[in-house]
């Protein structure tokens, strides 16, 4: 089993983590890590969110990320699967739409966590 701790804080956006990735290199990771779990996990992999400062940023890394297991999947399955930057299904649209919602709440929990951009 392969645990991915997706922090998105490394987007370009993003004012905490100054990596300056793009939506493209996380579904770049997303895929590689994919590819080795096919080779030495039976393809079992875990993602956990858990970071990223910047909610538009947040969203779309995320998304990303599941379009790239997605297309993973449905390629193991033996169809054609996402191609890379196809949106993402509606269901993970609104569940990524929830993500947001809650972040942007938890902040009032957290006053000494850094700002988040809600551009």
């Amino acid at each position: 089993l392969i645990v991915i701790s997706a922090g998105f804080d490394a987007h370009r956006a993003d004012p905490v983590g100054g990596l300056r990735l793009i939506e493209d290199d996380f579904d770049w990771a997303t895929r590689e890590i994919l590819a080795i779990a096919r080779a030495r996990a039976k393809g079992r992999v875990v993602s956990v969110l858990e970071g990223g400062y910047d909610l538009s940023a947040l969203a779309s890394s995320a998304g990303a990320e599941t379009s790239a297991g997605a297309g993973a999947a449905g390629a193991s399955a033996g169809s054609a699967g996402a191609s890379a930057g196809a949106a993402a299904p509606p269901v993970v649209s609104k569940i990524l739409a929830m993500i947001v919602a809650f972040a942007a709440r938890a902040v009032v929990l957290m006053p000494n966590a850094p700002a988040i951009a809600s551009n």
